[in-house]
């Protein structure tokens, strides 16, 4: 007790001695403001002290803010209710910014969801199939690929996460791409960029504590920046698959938390909603899962996330007539090519570490991205054993010429390189390889075609890289790495 008292004494001197000067410092009164709420228990005199450093015009905005909430607090502790009402109100009202202290006022409504932590392990990727279901008649058709991924890093010294989407979709290759880095204890987001060679569309954004920063850059280079300010933590809307496998879903769960997207210029609210717990058979296996609702402005899908330790994305309703299965999960390894099979066509093929590899149904094949988006290639399959799909006798020379003059006829400029096109073995077979100048069929940019035909047992195999003039050179041994490992029954 005697050295609490000691220790007291030495803080009031150290607090009201010296000069007249540093006795009315706002900071220093500040702290004598809450020796005497907390240590003395004065709260009259520590009333007093907060309303002058509230009112001190030479006092930063952390410092007054401060000074109102502990105000407030002193008001409640002596039983004036109004008052502390007012002093939170005014707290609110002239200090938006300060939020870590806003989210402290008794009774205030928390702005921040609760997360349970990461289920994903480092590296872990799911595919999911595309299904498109035109009538009940017809059933649903496999179009294209979902891809998530989610890698750890750091940013700023601190854990973080970074998850991508990739939206494939058959021969048009690349649908839409988006990453985005986020704090890996309250996924708050950092940065994101959204990308759409088919819409030509390009988005960057930088998030701060109460605005992000918009960058839009447009087909033909320029670019467009607009910032959108808000007053409490938003999400990015790319994140939504990592946010829902990290909420603690249980039957009868809601929660609702405020977004923004690439191209808006305000804030909407994400409303989800788990409307019970279903079993889900999916490529990948069968899942309890509970069937989550979301509610983006005024537009709902249904995702269904295991009820397990994993959460992961089993099945999901992009729109009325596209649905996505989960086919696999994996986890990328950095250090080992990425492999894959698919024994329906009868093909196994490899890819340099992180590349992904994805099922194609439109036309029939496999897709395959460089894991910077910057290269694709497509391996298509056509033909069925004792059939000649190319016309009778049709040897390579004749599909690779045929080939040729169709692309001549979609791509302007479509142009074969001088002395380009070689013999190669593929697969054990004989085939053609040939490189090409072009336009990219969607963005119309200068673009590198580096091609290779092979046919066996009546199947035609055509597998063709593109990448953009300026990554060409750096990606071709990529390319043929590639080529050289695919193997067919």
């Amino acid at each position: 007790m005697k050295l609490m008292k000691w220790t007291g004494l030495i803080l009031i001197f150290a607090l009201t001695g010296g000069s007249a000067l540093s006795a009315q410092d706002p900071s220093v009164l500040l702290e004598k403001g809450i020796y005497e709420e907390e240590t003395l228990g004065n709260l009259q005199e520590a009333i007093s002290i907060y309303q002058r450093v509230a009112a001190a015009a030479e006092a930063n905005r952390a410092t007054a803010a401060l000074a109102l909430y502990r105000l407030g607090v002193c008001y409640q502790k002596s039983g004036r209710t109004t008052d502390a009402q007012a002093a939170f109100a005014r707290l609110a009202k002239l200090y938006p910014e300060q939020k870590e202290l806003l989210a402290k006022i008794p009774g205030a409504p928390s702005n921040r969801l609760e997360f349970k932590p990461a289920p994903w392990a480092d590296g872990e990727v799911l595919q999911l199939a595309a299904k498109v279901s035109i009538n009940i008649q017809q059933g649903s058709t496999e179009t294209g690929t979902f891809t998530y991924k989610f890698r750890a890093t750091t940013e700023n010294g601190k854990p973080a996460w970074i998850f991508e989407s990739l939206t494939e979709q058959g021969a048009m290759g690349i649908i839409l791409f988006s990453k985005v880095t986020v704090d890996a204890s309250e996924l708050a987001p950092v940065r994101s960029a959204v990308k759409s060679p088919l819409l030509g569309m390009r988005y960057q954004l930088a998030y701060s504590s109460d605005k992000v920063e918009q960058t839009n850059i447009k087909k033909d280079g320029s670019v467009t920046t607009t910032t959108v300010s808000f007053d409490r933590p938003v999400f990015d809307q790319t994140q939504l698959e990592m946010i829902l496998r990290c909420l603690p879903l249980r039957e009868g769960y809601q929660a609702s938390f405020p977004g923004i997207a690439p191209a808006a210029s305000f804030v909407y609210d994400t409303k989800v909603t788990v409307a019970g717990k279903e079993k889900v058979t999916v490529p990948a296996g069968t899942f309890d899962c509970y069937k989550v609702l979301v509610n983006q402005a005024g537009q709902e899908r249904a995702f269904w996330i295991s009820a397990d330790a994993h959460s992961y994305i089993v099945k999901s309703n992009q729109s009325e007539m596209v649905t996505l299965e989960l086919n696999s999960v994996r986890i990328a390894d950095k250090s080992k090519p990425v492999s894959f099979e698919d024994p329906k066509l009868g093909i196994a093929i490899s890819a340099p570490a992180e590349w992904y590899i994805g099922r194609s149904s439109l036309p029939p094949g496999i897709h395959l991205t460089e894991p910077e988006r910057e290269a694709e290639g497509m391996l298509t399959v056509s033909g069925e054993p004792g059939k000649e799909p190319d016309g009778p006798g049709a040897g390579i020379d004749d599909i690779v010429f045929k080939y040729i003059a169709a692309m001549q006829k979609q791509r302007p400029g479509y142009k074969l390189r001088p002395e380009s096109r070689t013999a190669a073995t593929i697969a054990d077979q004989p085939a053609i390889s040939f490189i090409a100048d072009c336009k990219h069929l969607i963005t119309g940019q200068d673009t590198v075609e580096y091609g290779y035909f092979f046919k066996k047992s009546g199947k035609t195999y055509q597998l063709v890289f593109q990448a953009g003039d300026a990554m060409f050179d750096k990606m071709k041994t990529d390319f043929e790495s590639i080529a050289y490992s695919l193997r067919v029954q």
